[in-house]
């Protein structure tokens, strides 16, 4: 009992920088996870026909909390940082490192 109060303000700096780290996805990715090329190729082709966007968005809170957790533990997180970089741009790349960089050392 006595280590859940020890790390009570650890837990506070975990939760503050999930969620300023979903707030910046939000910005920067929301709403991008979708739409056709120039030459009208589908982005995501295997995603579902009726929505055409992949289950991993920064549409909503949830959605992009959920996205920053995947991110975080590393499952399949690099296809989702392919998809950020093919629908907005290449710098992309920086905000996914940063998570997984500042997440892995916060987890530590």
């Amino acid at each position: 009992l006595s280590a859940i109060a020890a790390t009570g303000y650890l837990n506070m700096v975990m939760m503050l920088y999930l969620f300023i780290a979903v707030l910046v996805g939000m910005q920067l990715f929301g709403n991008k996870f979708q739409g056709t090329d120039a030459d009208g190729n589908d982005y995501f082709p295997d995603a579902d026909p009726n929505d055409r966007r992949p289950r991993a968005t920064f549409d909503g809170f949830w959605w992009a909390f959920l996205t920053l957790m995947q991110i975080l533990t590393r499952d399949d997180w690099v296809n989702v940082m392919w998809d950020a970089m093919r629908t907005t741009h290449d710098s992309a790349c920086i905000y996914f490192l940063i998570c997984v960089i500042f997440g892995d050392f916060m987890l530590l």
